[in-house]
C-alpha cells in the first residue's frame, strides 16, 4: 500500500475516532505529501499553538510510513494554518531584525517548535545585518538573533 492510500486511511480513522467532520486535499510534491483539511472545527485540530496540528502531523508521518521502504515526509495542515503561521513569524522574524540593527544588541524569541524556527531562519538567511543561531533545549528552544560581526 503507497504512501498517499495510508495516509488518507489513517487520517480517516483518526477524524472519526476524534468525532470531527473535515474533508480533506492531497497533494503530492517530489519528496513530501501534503495534506490540507477543512473543517468546521479548526481550532480542535489545531491547539494551542498549533500543538495539537503538530502532534497529529508526527501520528500521520509514523503510521503512513511504517513499512515503506523510502520515508517521505507528511505535512498536515487545517484550514490555511501553516500558511498563516509562516507569515506572520516571517514578519515577526523581520521586525525583529530591524530592531536587532537598530540597537546593536541580540534578541531571543520566545521558544518555538523546529518547524517554527527554521522558517526564522531561512527569513533571515540572507536578511544583512543579521544572523541567526537557536539555542536552548526542547521544549523551550528559541532563535536568538543578533548583529553580524564585521569581517
Amino acid at each position: 500500500m503507497e504512501l498517499t492510500q495510508k495516509a488518507e486511511e489513517f487520517l480517516k480513522k483518526l477524524l472519526l475516532l476524534m468525532g470531527v467532520e473535515a474533508s480533506f486535499d492531497l497533494s503530492e510534491h517530489e519528496d513530501s505529501l501534503f495534506i490540507s483539511l477543512n473543517t468546521a472545527e479548526p481550532g480542535l485540530l489545531i491547539g494551542r499553538r498549533g500543538e495539537t496540528l503538530d502532534a497529529l502531523q508526527y501520528l500521520l508521518n509514523i503510521a503512513s510510513n511504517k513499512g515503506l521502504a523510502e520515508r517521505q515526509r507528511i505535512v498536515l495542515d487545517v484550514e490555511g494554518y501553516r500558511a498563516e503561521k509562516k507569515k506572520s513569524l516571517e514578519e515577526l522574524a523581520k521586525k525583529t531584525a530591524e530592531q536587532v540593527i537598530s540597537q546593536g544588541l541580540s534578541i531571543a524569541l520566545e521558544p518555538m517548535n523546529p518547524f517554527e524556527r527554521r522558517i526564522v531562519h531561512m527569513a533571515l538567511l540572507d536578511y544583512p545585518g543579521v544572523e541567526t543561531t537557536s539555542e536552548g533545549e526542547e521544549p523551550y528552544r528559541k532563535v536568538t538573533i543578533f548583529p553580524k560581526k564585521e569581517g
